[in-house]
């Protein structure tokens, strides 16, 4: 699966539209915590143009992670190269139930609004732990649209600990050029 926010990711799995699936771990997710959870569930199917960069405190990289989505189909940057992923967006969804079951602890809180890229957006802490990793991150979600338009989060791992920084873009996406 292409790996967009940990932390989502490890709640989610991925992102679809509209209302949340039924699933058993469904029921689990703090109130306060939806929002989260439907702005990442409704981007897996809106067209979307993610791009991840690691937070090292140099200037001006390039993503370490870079994916499409749009006709239905997602992209992932790989290598300097575009190529369509295996995964449907169904298989995403239920990869966002199964995390979602898996998630041992699961807090949000709204911190405020500001304003990103143009856009008013509703500012969010959250804090996620599963077996193996702990993520604490802030997210923007669109106030009008609902969708996630940014998250700087910091993930540890087995003891490994990153902080990255992930921006998404909903204007004029395309499927990358060339890519069947």
């Amino acid at each position: 699966m292409p790996r967009s926010s940990t932390v989502l990711r490890l709640l989610l799995g991925a992102i679809g539209v509209g209302a949340m699936p039924a699933a058993a771990g469904a029921q689990q997710i703090p109130a306060a915590c939806r929002p989260l959870v439907e702005a990442e569930l409704k981007a897996i199917s809106t067209p979307h143009h993610m791009y991840e960069t690691k937070a090292d405190g140099r200037s001006g990289q390039d993503p370490i992670a870079e994916v499409i989505t749009a006709g239905g189909v997602t992209y992932v940057k790989a290598g300097g190269k575009w190529m369509r992923s295996p995964i449907s967006l169904q298989a995403q969804i239920d990869q966002v139930n199964r995390n979602i079951a898996t998630t041992k602890v699961y807090t949000c809180q709204r911190v405020g609004s500001e304003t990103v890229a143009g856009m008013p957006a509703t500012v969010y802490t959250l804090h996620t732990e599963n077996a193996d990793t702990k993520a604490d991150a802030r997210a923007w979600i669109g106030t009008g649209n609902g969708l996630m338009l940014k998250m700087d989060e910091s993930v540890d791992a087995i003891g490994i600990k990153s902080h990255y920084l992930i921006r998404y873009e909903y204007a004029n996406v395309q499927a990358p050029a060339g890519v069947k």
